[in-house]
């Protein structure tokens, strides 16, 4: 469709495309999105800093706990989503005699 803000796949301010259904959105799109949602600046520690796991969040009392409710979901989710990977991506090596092979692979 057109390019009006907040429509799928529009482009923004930025000449990005925002996320679609299948496609999940960028650190920075999420970060942007809490922000407005809840009125607050949250500062992260650049990416590079390793061993760094505290985020400053900025804003009134409410907003921010609002903001930590949010964010306790949203680990919620992660960790779900994280436990659900690992299960599909489970891998075994099966020892099958060779003679068998010619008709596993052309079936």
């Amino acid at each position: 469709g057109g390019g009006r803000p907040g429509q799928r796949g529009a482009p923004s301010q930025r000449g990005e495309h925002e996320t679609t259904d299948n496609a999940a959105p960028s650190f920075q799109t999420k970060l942007q999105a809490l922000q407005s949602k809840f009125s607050v600046n949250i500062s992260v520690p650049p990416r590079n800093q390793r061993g760094v796991d505290q985020l400053t969040v900025r804003g009134s009392p409410d907003a921010i706990e609002a903001f930590k409710t949010e964010l306790a979901t949203l680990q919620t989710i992660f960790e779900s989503d994280k436990a659900d990977r690992e299960a599909r991506n489970h891998q075994e090596t099966l020892a099958i005699e060779e003679r068998f092979l010619p008709r596993i692979l052309n079936t």
